[in-house]
């Protein structure tokens, strides 16, 4: 093996540690190939964090750092319309499962928690006539007095015991409102458009397939833009948006 004088290399600084490294490269022939081999000698000076070497590759000026107040400020963005739907999916899944067991046990009424998802899909439900009532209230049923009387304002000190109080309605000893079944799911929020819609509400199913028509006595609610939706009323504003559930 033939060898030959180390060949030092220029001093080079690394970005984890900030320290400066000398690099031996020693060749060396292994039969009829020749390699290379390097390695590197203890660090004589070391630098703290703040220090940097000049001319540093990895260093930039104190002008091109970003502040910490701008870091702060730009990554808080505002949600999506998509995005703030997906947050309360779940919540409106939750809420269907719940009215389910409601009218099973034939309650006359019920709570659910005062979220903004919750409220549009009670209203949604109390326009197309399958509850009675929707009443803010706090954590016990409300009397027929505070039914009657407007609700009181949400503050701080009551927002976390708020509830949404649902009268149910029934026919004939037999629930309005006797299933709800969800179509989207929160991993998968299932979209629909104004034309597709005017399909199900007439009982064909989407061109997709994945929403199929409605059935006599069955409405469609729809998360849209412009708030919760039945879904004849989204397409009278020719609309789409999320399929969120169906009732019956």
């Amino acid at each position: 093996m033939e060898r030959h004088e180390p060949i030092p290399c220029d001093t080079r600084y690394t970005s984890h540690v900030l320290r400066p490294t000398s690099l031996i490269v020693e060749p060396f022939t292994w039969g009829r190939h020749s390699y290379w081999k390097a390695f590197s000698s203890v660090p004589t000076t070391s630098f703290p964090p703040d220090n940097h070497p000049p001319n540093h590759p990895t260093t930039a000026p104190d002008s091109q750092r970003p502040n910490s107040s701008q870091q702060h400020l730009t990554a808080q963005k505002p949600p999506t319309p998509e995005t703030a739907a997906k947050m309360g999916i779940g919540n409106a899944i939750n809420a269907c499962a719940h009215l389910n067991n409601v009218a099973n046990a034939r309650l006359g009424l019920t709570s659910l928690p005062a979220t903004k998802v919750n409220l549009a899909l009670a209203l949604a439900l109390h326009r197309a006539g399958f509850i009675a009532s929707v009443h803010r209230g706090g954590p016990q049923p409300p009397t027929p007095q505070e039914l009657a009387a407007p609700p009181a304002p949400a503050t701080h000190a009551n927002a976390a015991t708020r509830r949404l109080w649902l009268g149910m309605k029934y026919w004939n000893n037999e629930p309005v409102l006797r299933k709800m079944t969800t179509v989207t799911k929160p991993k998968r929020p299932i979209h629909i458009k104004a034309i597709d819609l005017h399909r199900v509400v007439r009982g064909f199913a989407s061109k997709d397939g994945l929403v199929k028509g409605l059935q006599l006595g069955e409405c469609i609610f729809l998360m849209t833009d412009q708030g919760m939706m039945e879904g004849r009323e989204a397409l009278s504003r020719n609309m789409g948006g999320i399929v969120l559930c169906r009732a019956r």
